[in-house]
């Protein structure tokens, strides 16, 4: 058939049309003489096949069972008592196991592996990551980087060669750790590459040079301590006053000699507070030059890569004298180029917390004080605003529109959660209040998702718009849906979480609900 089928001539292959009818008609003859019996296949088996073949697209239960032809109730219920795990429980660990296989056998960025497995937002991915893995994205990358080529070792790989687009699927099969590329095989995405000559050279003058000017830093203690404090003075009484000073700064890395006036500074998640401030970093991640909140104050500020992928080698060319940094993970490099002061996200809760640190660790108190005087003033202006508008038992939700599933947010984590429930002091659904404020980000299927619903939304999409929510099955039987009472911004405007932003989006998000119905 196959041969016969290769001849153009359709009458040839109709020929093969009907010999195939006939072989398929034989096999059912035999079948059934040998009594054997044809049964739908086991339903737990098809959605581990779905899973597995769709784990870096969209999945609900909801979705599944339409797909399998079943209830959603019982599609739950079968995959729980198959496997022992809730389904969408078994579609994060596929997730997370193939970002772990990714990071192994490649160099892509925390971005594209996130997106590759099905996350679009990199910091629920980062979350999701360390609550199944149990560390980051970035600190499981590190210690495969350090088993592969010794802990001497500065830097190793970079991204060389980069396949347009999303990083090539996975082909993956239940009973199979086999692992391989759809499409061509064999074809490197990335390759090694040496930390170069000059930079390794600038790197051991930066270590030579910090090592004169700084002495050994404690690196020993871990007692977290989350008020900044200064130990004092610690220059030479016999050097001219005019000449830069250094203070001992205790942080959870332990006692850490900072320059008393720091010029040159790298800093990560916190620039918005520098800003605030008046300082200007001479370096920072892509993303927060992106912030459209205070890009106009970022001219001429270096770009240093992503979040947990920054790039060492530009941070050593920028000679730092101090960094400012919320990944813990990166400590053990970044203080082999300059002093290092380490605050995880979430240690400061707020916008007072915040600036009133760091107003302390760069000497601008009094820069500080006025800042956040100015800032509580519009914050009430922007809270009575509010109150006058909507009811005082009014419930507000943060969301963020995931494809299949939705994102709900605490008061900590963007998307206007600190904004609404800090700054407005508004409340989330009471019977979901609990978890939001102890996890910060939700993931939620269809089915659940009106148990989170408030009394008015805010929605981060690029997409949807009020009007596709009306039409959607299960959004338009929310009732903020019904009555208008939703919101919908861009990831840009909702992302960003400094003191800047959550004073513009506080202030944003007040002059709309003060205008909602």
């Amino acid at each position: 058939m196959a041969q016969e089928w290769q001849i153009s001539h359709s009458l040839e292959r109709f020929h093969v049309n009907t010999l195939f009818h006939q072989f398929v008609y034989e096999v059912f003859i035999q079948l059934q003489k040998q009594d054997v019996s044809l049964s739908k296949p086991d339903l737990a088996a098809q959605a581990l096949r779905y899973i597995h073949d769709h784990y870096m697209e969209p999945i609900t239960l909801e979705q599944l069972a339409q797909i399998l032809s079943y209830s959603a109730k019982n599609l739950s219920k079968v995959f729980k008592k198959e496997t022992g795990h809730s389904l969408i429980d078994y579609v994060i660990q596929v997730r997370i196991d193939h970002a772990k296989e990714l990071m192994k056998n490649t160099s892509a960025t925390i971005q594209e592996i996130a997106e590759s497995v099905g996350y679009s937002d990199r910091l629920y991915f980062t979350r999701i990551f360390k609550k199944v893995a149990g560390v980051s994205p970035g600190r499981y990358k590190d210690s495969l980087r350090n088993a592969r080529s010794g802990a001497n070792r500065l830097y190793r790989s970079s991204r060389l060669s980069i396949v347009p687009g999303r990083l090539r699927r996975y082909n993956v099969y239940r009973y199979d750790n086999h692992y391989q590329y759809k499409g061509e095989n064999q074809i490197p995405m990335y390759k090694g590459l040496k930390l170069s000559m000059a930079a390794t050279l600038l790197f051991c003058f930066a270590l030579f040079v910090s090592a004169c000017s700084t002495g050994t830093l404690n690196t020993n203690t871990t007692t977290v301590e989350s008020k900044l404090t200064t130990k004092g003075e610690a220059a030479p009484s016999n050097k001219p006053q005019s000449e830069a000073q250094t203070r001992v700064i205790t942080t959870i890395k332990g006692d850490i000699e900072i320059p008393s006036h720091p010029e040159r500074i790298v800093v990560d998640l916190y620039l918005g507070s520098f800003i605030a401030l008046n300082v200007k970093p001479i370096g920072t991640p892509e993303l927060n030059l992106k912030n459209p909140y205070f890009s106009e104050a970022l001219a001429g500020v270096e770009n240093i890569g992503e979040y947990e992928s920054v790039s060492l080698e530009k941070i050593i060319d920028l000679q730092p004298d101090m960094i400012v940094t919320g990944n813990e993970a990166a400590y053990e490099q970044y203080s082999k180029i300059a002093p290092t002061i380490v605050v995880p996200y979430g240690e400061l809760k707020n916008t007072h917390e915040e600036l009133t640190y760091f107003g302390k660790l760069l000497g601008k108190e009094a820069e500080a004080e006025a800042w956040l005087a100015d800032y509580d003033q519009r914050i009430a202006a922007a809270k009575a605003k509010v109150e006058s508008a909507i009811p005082s038992d009014a419930v507000i939700s943060v969301m963020q529109d995931w494809g299949g599933n939705t994102g709900v947010f605490g008061d900590n984590f963007g998307r206007g959660g600190q904004a609404v429930y800090q700054a407005l002091g508004l409340k989330p659904p009471a019977k979901v209040a609990e978890q939001l404020m102890k996890e910060q980000i939700v993931e939620v299927s269809g089915e659940k998702l009106s148990d989170f619903a408030g009394d008015y939304i805010i929605l981060t999409s690029d997409t949807i718009t009020l009007a596709d929510l009306k039409t959607e099955p299960i959004w338009k039987l929310i009732d903020a849906v019904k009555n208008d009472r939703v919101y919908i911004w861009s990831k840009e405007r909702s992302w960003y979480f400094d003191p800047i932003a959550t004073l513009s989006q506080t202030e944003e998000l007040a002059n709309w609900l003060a205008g909602a119905k």
